[in-house]
């Protein structure tokens, strides 16, 4: 291919990244921590189940985004090569995520967020037993974790040989790839081990993100149960790492002058995705909830009637209206998912429901009874918002290291080095 466009690339590889990433969110964190902890002394649980709340919407962001990633790579897509490691790039947070789920056991042990730790539930004993769900757990986010790691990593190094030539010069990217030899045997060895790993990498996502959620999301209601809650979760995780590269589109391109590799017709497929995303996202929702209406089990009906109606009626349908509605229309005309600031609003507006989603999974579940009188009930409040600035915090902070110490496009892709050769074919 032409040295000259692939030379050009790399330059745009090193990304100014803005201030605010570097210490302004770590500074963010620390606000929400300080927050958080004085939220420990007021009502500890509620501290709690807002920790909760926001370790698996960001945790779900970031495994979201590196789907994505992993999506291209075994479709050999081409449109959105460009968008591949802006996408994984959010893998960055997941060993702070790691490190964050052992305080998420901790505490569940300290508090009363999960009902089955301090009491057990009758006929499910041994599967709600505490030891055994913490342990089968820490061994699903483990083994998530480090596969997704190898993921990134190998996705890194294949950048090697190209970056070498050009003498990239990042003191992160020497240490991890110093040894590399940067040589063709290598370089093809690396992208054989990404086309094996990329499928196990998807497969092992599915099945471990429900098997948590089934175990530390849906067990804090342990008598209601939905067998599609799993499957709801980690596409709804997609959809906000989709909705994350609708931000980025808006956010990073113009700043890194890369509007060469990242375009309108990149935008418009975002745009697409999440549109459609958002559509799956609305018939699993529906999916779940039409077998609990029609069946009207008790068993099953108090989960929905709690979070449906009462105190709480109003908040279902504005999550339905952040994630689906209003995205919907603000995605549904071919003129505004050419423009990145419409990617954004909609980007934001989706995070922002789901966010509120995983609040609603979490925080009705103290309340024994459905449906939640208004007087009893809690609402999104400041505690939520301080973690929610914790998490946010170091989930930026996480992104603003990808983005100042890894290359922010895959130049050592093959299938990125054909684009610039010859085009996405988009039509």
């Amino acid at each position: 291919m032409s040295t000259t466009r692939l030379d050009e690339a790399i330059k745009r590889t090193q990304f100014d990244t803005p201030a605010f990433l570097k210490s302004g969110a770590l500074a963010l964190a620390a606000v929400g921590l300080a927050g958080w902890v004085a939220a420990l002394f007021t009502d500890a649980d509620a501290a709690w189940r807002a920790f909760v709340s926001n370790y698996f919407f960001w945790l779900g962001l970031a495994l979201g985004g590196v789907m994505w990633s992993v999506a291209m790579r075994i479709t050999n897509a081409r449109w959105g090569r460009s968008l591949m490691r802006f996408a994984e790039g959010t893998a960055f947070y997941l060993p702070v995520a790691w490190v964050l789920f052992f305080v998420l056991v901790g505490g569940a042990w300290a508090s009363h967020v999960y009902e089955w730790v301090h009491h057990p539930i009758p006929h499910k004993e041994t599967w709600l037993n505490p030891v055994n769900v913490f342990a089968r757990t820490t061994l699903y986010i483990t083994l998530l974790v480090a596969v997704f790691m190898r993921y990134l990593y190998l996705s890194l190094k294949g950048d090697v040989r190209p970056l070498k030539q050009a003498n990239y010069a990042s003191a992160f990217f020497q240490r991890l790839f110093g040894s590399a030899t940067g040589g063709e045997d290598e370089w093809q060895a690396v992208q054989n081990r990404l086309v094996r790993l990329s499928p196990l990498t998807g497969i092992l996502y599915g099945l471990l993100v429900s098997l948590i959620a089934f175990d530390l999301l849906m067990s804090m209601e342990p008598f209601w149960y939905s067998t599609m809650f799993g499957g709801f979760i980690f596409m709804a995780n997609m959809l906000a790492g989709m909705a994350f590269l609708g931000i980025i589109c808006a956010t990073v391109v113009r700043r890194g002058q890369l509007e060469a590799y990242i375009g309108k017709n990149q935008f418009w497929d975002v745009g697409k995705l999440m549109f459609a995303f958002t559509m799956v996202w609305t018939y699993l929702m529906w999916s779940q909830y039409l077998p609990i209406w029609y069946g009207n089990m008790p068993e099953e009906i108090g989960y929905v009637i709690k979070r449906t109606t009462g105190a709480y009626e109003n908040l279902a349908w504005t999550i339905l209206a952040m994630v689906w509605i209003v995205p919907w229309w603000i995605l549904l005309p071919k003129t505004m998912k050419w423009q990145p600031k419409y990617l954004a609003l909609a980007g934001v507006i989706i995070c922002l429901g789901l966010w509120l989603m995983y609040w609603m999974i979490v925080i009705p579940s103290q309340f024994p009874h459905a449906p939640v009188a208004p007087a009893e009930a809690v609402y999104p409040g400041w505690i939520d918002g301080v973690a929610n600035l914790f998490f946010g915090g170091l989930f930026l902070a996480s992104y603003g290291f990808f983005l100042r110490n890894v290359p922010v496009l895959p130049v050592g892709d093959p299938v990125f080095q054909d684009v610039l050769e010859h085009g996405s074919h988009h039509h």
